[in-house]
């Protein structure tokens, strides 16, 4: 028999006799997490608009059952039909599952201000990360992804890069405590960098805590534009942003006498202003053994 103790909870012990069980077992132990006081109190206290007469369902518990979907691995809406059927959900949860159609009901209903209620609940819970974590740095990664859609859902744009009709959201995530800090939906034929620097701003003015006092944000290419740059240092916050080789004008720097070793990781700096900076900034030269050079500002 094979036993596994919770480092969290050593009250708590998972086995397996080896006899056959559902492919969704692990239900067991999210339900204990959902149902802890803390994790409970979190979402009892998501205040979303609700206009609906004697509804069978609250929005908190649609909510809730769309992210145990997500973590059991279904993607898809339709599963929640043969969830309602399921006899290990109906046990665990000790409820009937919503049906696909109350689910899609629930999310063509959200409005904005259900989508704020939504980012203040992970800002609660990131919150009690950050506490648990004790870290005085955050180590923030700016970056953009892309979720290909189907149908005519609204605002949706061809992206050039993908190749396919979506969205291209902008998302902001912790290297430490690997939390999602923000996210932004976007337009798929939104360049990268767009919006990000107020993007940026509206986490700095109110997703930061008095722990944190080493704060370094890093992004790709996309991101290196004067205004977030300058954002960054008004906020004493550190900043680490690639920069295309071909955007770097030959006339301010001479990248024929950088520091470059065949076969060895180099590094070498220069000084350097672009026409739409407002002063001069130190950029890193990495040189990898395999002969890829990276500029960093």
């Amino acid at each position: 028999m094979t036993q596994k103790v919770l480092s969290s909870n050593h009250l708590v012990a998972v086995s397996d006799n080896g006899a056959p069980i559902t492919s969704d077992g692990g239900n067991v132990l999210l339900s204990m997490f959902l149902n802890s006081p803390v994790v409970s109190r979190l979402f009892n206290n998501v205040e979303f608009n609700d206009n609906r007469k004697n509804p069978r369902y609250a929005k908190v518990e649609l909510l809730l059952q769309m992210l145990i979907q997500v973590i059991e691995g279904y993607r898809n809406d339709n599963v929640a039909d043969y969830l309602t059927q399921d006899i290990e959900h109906r046990l665990v949860y000790a409820q009937n599952m919503a049906s696909q159609p109350t689910i899609s009901r629930f999310l063509s209903h959200l409005t904005n201000e259900d989508i704020d209620e939504l980012q203040e609940l992970n800002r609660r819970i990131v919150s009690l990360i950050d506490e648990r974590s004790a870290n005085t740095e955050l180590v923030l990664d700016l970056d953009s992804t892309y979720f290909e859609t189907f149908g005519h859902q609204e605002k949706i744009g061809f992206n050039y890069h993908y190749l396919n009709v979506g969205y291209h959201p902008l998302i902001m995530t912790d290297a430490l405590t690997v939390t999602v800090r923000q996210v932004s939906l976007r337009s798929g034929n939104t360049y990268t960098g767009n919006g990000a620097t107020e993007f940026v701003q509206g986490y700095l003015s109110t997703g930061l805590s008095a722990q944190h006092q080493t704060i370094i944000l890093r992004g790709d290419s996309g991101f290196a534009t004067p205004d977030l740059m300058e954002t960054l240092e008004g906020n004493n916050i550190f900043y680490t942003i690639r920069l295309k080789r071909m955007a770097l004008d030959g006339r301010y720097v001479n990248l024929d006498n950088l520091l470059t070793i065949e076969g060895q990781l180099t590094t070498d700096e220069f000084e350097y202003q672009a026409a739409s900076w407002d002063k001069a900034r130190r950029v890193i030269v990495l040189n990898d053994e395999h002969g890829g050079t990276q500029f960093i500002v």
